[in-house]
């Protein structure tokens, strides 16, 4: 009875200290950087959802399927009525009736021309269905990783707007101090108050709306709402310039609009083979069967027969839908061909749009930067003269607000590039990096 209470402390110690370790871990503080991020993203929910989908897919696209024999195995037992005929009057012809059993097995095997050419059919729609469902997870990744740079793009707002909310409490308290020393009027003062109360209202829409999305990236990643996190990592913009053309003559055919694009083209050259194929259709046929009877209950069943057959065919199926369906497939080639080329083109120049886009934000964000810089030196200079009351409140306000907005526009700036880059790099299917290096050599 003692040992087997001390049994029972010991599991409670352990249990509670167990428990004790889970909330220590639940308060303790995840470290997510975009490398972290995108290894998360594979057991995330939406992640797992949409390979449960390509599982299915796969189910349906299994060509061999076409070609697997089909077997049949089949057992009957009935009464049979047996009718002698030796005498003339029928009326008058002794009956038996006997059981019967029979046992069959067998299997056939049925290849056609149609069933060939289909071969190739499913297996250009499995694969399309594969590089949809790639795309699919892909397009998961990236946006997980793009919604964890905009976290850090907002992490970076909220200090800019902190720095604002000081400065302006230091502009407000230097009002009011000139203000009690009659040095400015009650509006300047009042003007400098609410400068600071809007900036910092500001800067709390920007932490609730900051909270809000961490909420949402967190349910995305699987991580427990109540457990904090920080995010580790810059937005980083590297000074090169893109060749757009390069970029599109190396992976063009790579991308996954133009492989499914390519399936689809090749698979419509091939539906016209198959309604040729329902015209005529050259088969080949295998059989084989085997099987018992029993003649009567009491009686053993004969030995095993069995049987094989082979037969070649061709089937012709002269009609005018099928002369119509050919017409229609003919067609839909044709149109096939034609998307086929129109995605080409489109595909191209979506690749070299993108790349010149970012060589434009990079440009931007040169222009961005030395706008932070000038906004910076104006700042300290107004900062100087309404010290020495050569500036007025409304200047010193004025600057204040030109370093939030520069600063501001800066970010916007490296957050558009970095977005843009992870955009181009999931639609070539590359990595970042791969194109930053390809463009430096």
């Amino acid at each position: 009875m003692i040992v087997k209470k001390l049994w029972a402390i010991v599991l409670l110690v352990l249990a509670f200290n167990v428990k004790a370790q889970s909330l220590s871990t639940m308060h303790e503080p995840l470290i997510l950087d975009e490398h972290l991020v995108s290894a998360m993203v594979l057991s995330s929910f939406n992640y797992q959802m949409a390979l449960s989908g390509h599982r299915i897919d796969q189910r349906d696209s299994q060509w061999w399927a076409s070609l697997l024999p089909s077997a049949n195995a089949s057992i009957t037992h009935g009464l049979s009525r047996h009718v002698f005929t030796e005498e003339p009057n029928p009326m008058m012809n002794p009956t038996n009736n006997e059981w019967i059993t029979n046992l069959s097995i067998g299997a056939d095997l049925n290849i056609a021309a149609a069933n060939l050419i289909n071969i190739p059919i499913i297996m250009n729609r499995y694969r399309s269905n594969q590089i949809t469902h790639e795309q699919a997870l892909t397009e998961i990744i990236n946006g997980i990783v793009i919604q964890f740079y905009n976290l850090l793009a907002f992490g970076q707002q909220l200090n800019v707007l902190q720095s604002t909310v000081n400065v302006s409490l230091l502009a407000y308290n230097q009002a009011l101090a000139a203000y009690n020393s009659g040095l400015v009027d009650r509006v300047s003062m009042l003007n400098a108050q609410y400068q600071y109360q809007l900036a910092l209202t500001q800067l709390n829409r920007a932490r609730t709306s900051f909270e809000g999305n961490m909420l949402t990236f967190k349910q995305m990643l699987g991580v427990p709402l109540e457990r904090p996190v920080e995010l580790r990592g810059s937005i980083n913009v590297v000074n090169v310039q893109l060749n757009g053309d390069r970029i599109a003559a190396t992976y063009l055919d790579s991308t996954a609009t133009m492989q499914i694009a390519n399936l689809n083209a090749n698979s419509a050259s091939l539906r016209q083979w198959l309604v040729l194929s329902s015209i005529v259709n050259p088969f080949v046929s295998l059989g084989y069967e085997m099987g018992r009877t029993r003649v009567g209950a009491d009686n053993p069943f004969n030995p095993w027969r069995d049987s094989a057959s082979l037969r070649l065919g061709l089937q012709v199926n002269l009609s005018y839908q099928n002369f119509n369906n050919w017409r229609n497939v003919v067609d839909g080639n044709h149109i096939q061909q034609a998307i086929l080329a129109n995605t080409r083109e489109v595909t191209r120049i979506q690749i070299i749009n993108n790349a010149n886009n970012l060589n434009n934000l990079q440009a931007a964000i040169t222009m961005a930067e030395q706008n932070v810089a000038i906004s910076r030196e104006s700042l300290t200079l107004t900062q100087v003269g309404f010290n020495q009351g050569l500036r007025t409140q409304t200047e010193l306000q004025s600057a204040i607000t030109n370093v939030q907005n520069a600063e501001l526009a800066l970010l916007q700036s490296r957050l558009d590039y970095t977005t843009s880059l992870l955009n181009l790099a999931a639609l070539v299917g590359v990595e970042p990096a791969v194109l930053i290096r390809q463009a430096g050599e």
